[in-house]
């Protein structure tokens, strides 16, 4: 169509011939007997002798015009963004150059020692931001209409429109974690009553695959008119057989305690082993097919992180003598929490991509660094998701997924999750943002990441801080979190960067002062 553009590279190759004693035409040799290295024409000039690079190639506007009719009328015109694009790619080769010369990518913006000329390709308002690892990296363009531009180290350039507009009305969900033995049928039963008063929309329950459980707690939040997610943990399970279990780079399997990383609860199973992938896919299957389930809600669908959340490092340093920062501030995984060398997924790789991951680890190279081996643990998990999504929709049924933040900034890297690319019908980032030290203004910047990361609704997660009047005391996130002041901030940056509701964890933490200044953000209620 007229107006559109092509990406053309030519490129011509001839070697200096000759005709030789016999005859035959034969390549040319120097003095000293060494064959001439070729001839290159290329349009236009790629800076290297390579023409496998099609961000460099030239530009073809297509017109509905014959060529010499009116040129003037098809003045040239580089496509919107051109500049920001060319910014990235020159960043992105300086990363390769530098990782090259040592072994390091760049980890901050000030690293690339950009020129104001490089800056002067940005427009006036946008933001350059870069985050890294050992062996990942994003660099991205946040533009000021909120659209954002990046490149990862595969070359994989992404456009991202500006986040979802705000949506005039935002539900609210809870997570409860319900233990019978504490609190009755009829407990729950008054619970859900009196958050439905509130203005939640909806709540997940977490009651495994405990089926009982789950009919009883459906009943109850339906009786109270709210929407239920059978909330029920994965690849968290206790019994199975022994080669289920996921192992870590030191060979050690998480189905011994003395071998799980960071909580005697975290036997995690192996994402890759077919028989777990049967187990949980029925399970699921089951789930969903009971009255009432709205959706079934996957829970620790990962491998266990393998970075921790920041905020989380003072609570285990006592204990894991780990270096979470390299010399060049980029985050190191945790070797006892790098799960799965199993001998089975150790050979598939292999099979896969010719890579021998235990022998590199012998050689002394770090597996961190290793592109391939992180993106087959996330296929593994996308595999598995996926398995369990059509058997749920094949019932009729929906499903929600508890996902770690981003996905590319923390649940790629920590925990292996590129959920953008699972067949889920919503969301639910758990955005803690004390978790990763940071405020209320964090949430809505990884939401923004989130709503334009995937096209289904996003249900922005709020850790609830009960006794926040001594929050100060504690410097453990997992007892902070939103005090009445804040939850009415975040509230209002997940609704504007696009999710379509928020989640509590948990309703039993809310104070009065949580409940009045919730039910202030959220106006009308549901």
């Amino acid at each position: 169509m007229a107006g559109n553009y092509l990406r053309v590279g030519f490129s011509r190759v001839e070697w200096q011939a000759e005709i030789g004693a016999d005859g035959r035409s034969e390549r040319k040799k120097n003095a000293s007997g060494e064959l001439l290295s070729e001839d290159n024409w290329t349009w236009p000039s790629t800076g290297k002798v390579a023409m496998h690079m099609p961000e460099r190639w030239g530009y073809f506007q297509l017109s509905d015009r014959r060529v010499g009719e009116d040129a003037a009328a098809d003045s040239f015109e580089y496509p919107a963004g051109r500049a920001v694009e060319k910014l990235l790619w020159a960043m992105f080769y300086e990363q390769e150059a530098r990782r090259e010369a040592t072994g390091k990518y760049c980890g901050a913006v000030a690293d690339f020692g950009l020129t104001a000329a490089d800056r002067a390709l940005l427009p006036d308002g946008a933001a350059l931001e870069v985050q890294a690892i050992a062996n990942k990296y994003e660099i991205m363009v946040t533009l000021p209409d909120g659209a954002r531009v990046s490149i990862d180290e595969s070359g994989c350039l992404r456009r991202q429109p500006p986040a979802r507009a705000a949506s005039a009305a935002i539900k609210v969900y809870g997570w409860y974690d319900w233990n019978a033995a504490a609190t009755s049928a009829d407990e729950l039963k008054a619970k859900f009553a009196a958050w439905k008063r509130h203005g939640l929309y909806g709540v997940c329950v977490n009651c495994g695959f405990d089926f009982e459980r789950v009919r009883m707690a459906a009943a109850a939040a339906h009786a109270a008119g709210l929407e239920y997610h059978a909330w029920a943990p994965a690849m968290i399970q206790d019994g199975c057989d022994a080669s289920w279990y996921t192992v870590n780079r030191f060979g050690q399997s998480a189905s011994k305690p003395e071998h799980r990383a960071y909580v005697s609860y975290y036997q995690t199973l192996d994402p890759h082993h077919p028989e777990v992938m049967k187990f949980l896919v029925g399970k699921y299957r089951e789930l969903s097919a009971i009255p009432g389930v709205d959706y079934v809600q996957l829970d620790y669908i990962r491998y266990a992180d393998v970075i921790l959340a920041e905020g989380l490092w003072p609570k285990c340093d006592g204990e894991l003598k780990h270096e979470w920062r390299g010399a060049d501030g980029a985050l190191r995984e945790y070797p006892a929490a790098d799960y799965c060398y199993c001998a089975d997924c150790c050979a598939d790789f292999l099979a896969l991509t010719g890579i021998d991951i235990k022998a590199k680890i012998a050689a002394g190279v770090d597996p961190q660094g290793i592109v391939e081996w992180a993106q087959f643990r996330c296929d593994n998990v996308t595999r598995l998701v996926n398995a369990i999504c059509r058997a749920v929709h094949e019932t009729g049924g929906k499903i929600s997924a508890d996902v770690f933040p981003g996905p590319k900034s923390h649940a790629e890297p920590m925990v292996r999750q590129q959920w953008n690319r699972w067949d889920v019908d919503i969301f639910f980032p758990m955005n803690y943002h004390n978790f990763y030290l940071r405020d209320t203004d964090w949430i809505g910047a990884v939401t923004r990441e989130e709503t334009a990361s995937v096209e289904k609704p996003v249900v922005c997660g709020l850790m609830i801080c009960r006794d926040w009047l001594k929050r100060g005391e504690s410097n453990d996130p997992e007892r902070t979190g939103l005090s009445p002041k804040e939850i009415g901030a975040a509230i209002k940056a997940a609704r504007a960067s696009g999710a379509s509701g928020v989640s509590l964890f948990t309703p039993d933490a809310m104070t009065d002062e949580h409940w009045r200044e919730l039910e202030q953000a959220i106006g009308d209620r549901q």
